[in-house]
């Protein structure tokens, strides 16, 4: 589940997750956990790491993360996404 924590932090725009209130905030477990979580998301191709910036490789991913863990709505999404020039 702290996979899906992560995720949360993401989505929610935090890079700096071993800051102890992003930690507290997503329950992110210990520095190593963190690290060993950012590795799996990453080598998933769920998200990439440019500079010091974390984003979702699919935005229907997460779109669909957004809405099942986040309970955002589609109105708020679209507020939310902006087009990536790269892909």
């Amino acid at each position: 589940m702290t996979q899906v924590a992560m995720l949360k932090a993401i989505a929610e725009g935090e890079s700096q997750f071993n800051a102890k209130e992003t930690v507290n905030k997503y329950s992110l477990g210990s520095p190593r956990t963190i690290t060993k979580n950012k590795q799996i998301i990453i080598k998933k191709d769920i998200v990439e790491k440019t500079g010091n910036e974390y984003t979702f490789i699919d935005p229907v991913f997460e779109l669909w993360f957004r809405q099942t863990y986040l309970n955002d709505s589609i109105t708020r999404l679209s507020q939310l996404s902006t087009p990536r020039s790269d892909h």
